[in-house]
């Protein structure tokens, strides 16, 4: 007998950094979600653009929080302390989730209940609005790619918590280093073959305008690697 989470509480939380170009998008691919009940947490992280009046025209249907600027890891970890769902899932302010998404990740969950944690495919796109010249400009993998990252991401709370919050210390990198903890805590996963994310590329997404801090990247691994060798002098 498997458990019925068909009626689930699954709590959504969305950054939210000067997306005003597309966090409406955003938002609007959420509620086309065919599952429910969701509670939609717009954490915003100081923008000083329109996106805040742009998340205010939603009213109930999505909880808007306000905080000072400090990085989309402590937005997406105040998104987690203020929701109360069973199931936790974050989508970042510029992407877009396909309507089944949360449906067919809850489906696993309930055939699977062993599974903590479930990833998707996702397929890149040019944002439609760039001029061609920065279009031309932007690399476009081809085809759908699986995503171990935050965005297709559908977890037990629980579970997450198990693992602990982002770390807030990194710029980027952040998913590297919480996934490399969820591998070290044995949170079992799967990864769908279903493309349940669309990734929008633009001259403004974080991989480019902190190219700088790719040295996060390397930090997250080699935090990883240390945690193994200690485990491994420890047995």
């Amino acid at each position: 007998m498997t458990d019925d989470y068909t009626k689930a509480l699954v709590s959504v939380v969305i950054p939210c950094y000067n997306r005003e170009k597309y966090i409406e998008a955003a938002i609007d691919s959420v509620l086309a979600q065919a599952y429910r009940p969701l509670e939609i947490i717009v954490v915003d992280d100081g923008s000083s653009d329109s996106s805040i009046e742009i998340i205010g025209r939603f009213g109930s249907p999505v909880t808007l929080i306000r905080q000072e600027n400090a990085g989309a890891a402590a937005a997406r970890n105040t998104g987690v302390q203020n929701s109360h769902g069973e199931f936790l899932s974050f989508l970042d302010s510029d992407d877009l989730w396909t309507d089944d998404k949360l449906a067919k990740q809850l489906e696993v969950m309930t055939q699977q209940p062993e599974i903590d944690l479930v990833f998707a495919h996702a397929e890149e796109f040019i944002s439609p609005e760039l001029a061609d010249d920065v279009a031309s400009s932007i690399r476009c993998r081809e085809g759908a790619m699986p995503a171990r990252v935050q965005s297709t991401m559908l977890i037990r709370q629980d579970a997450f918590l198990k693992v602990g919050l982002f770390d807030e210390t990194l710029t980027i990198g952040e998913g590297v280093d919480w996934l490399a903890r969820a591998n070290d805590a044995e949170i079992r996963s799967v990864v769908l073959p279903d493309v349940l994310l669309r990734r929008r590329l633009h001259e403004t997404n974080i991989g480019i305008t902190k190219k700088d801090m790719r040295q996060d990247y390397a930090r997250a691994l080699k935090a990883a690697l240390d945690r193994r060798r200690q485990q491994q002098a420890s047995e």
